[in-house]
């Protein structure tokens, strides 16, 4: 009786087995390659990623009065400039209510 069972979960695996092997030829036979080189990864093909403005960590990036500040030190605006631009500054963030 045990056999009897084992023999019929045999036969069902090598059905399957027999459904996959005639698969895999009949996908060679129609062009095969062109199917699984269109399963791969290849970097080259995908297309590239959307970039997103960083909305999440706002703080991330230097605010206007940082970037001013920044300017004058590396001499890109001399000192003057720098007092017209933090009067505007201060003055936008007052009449705005702080933040930016």
């Amino acid at each position: 009786m045990m056999d009897e069972a084992m023999g019929g979960v045999m036969g069902v695996m090598m059905l399957f087995l027999m459904l996959i092997a005639a698969g895999v030829l009949i996908a060679g036979a129609l062009g095969g390659r062109r199917v699984i080189a269109g399963l791969r990864n290849r970097p080259s093909e995908l297309p590239a990623p959307q970039l997103r403005p960083n909305v999440e960590h706002p703080a991330a990036q230097p605010s206007a009065l940082e970037q001013a500040k920044e300017r004058y030190a590396v001499g890109e605006i001399d000192h003057a400039e720098l007092e017209r631009l933090l009067d505007v500054l201060i003055g936008n963030e007052q009449r705005t209510g702080g933040g930016r």
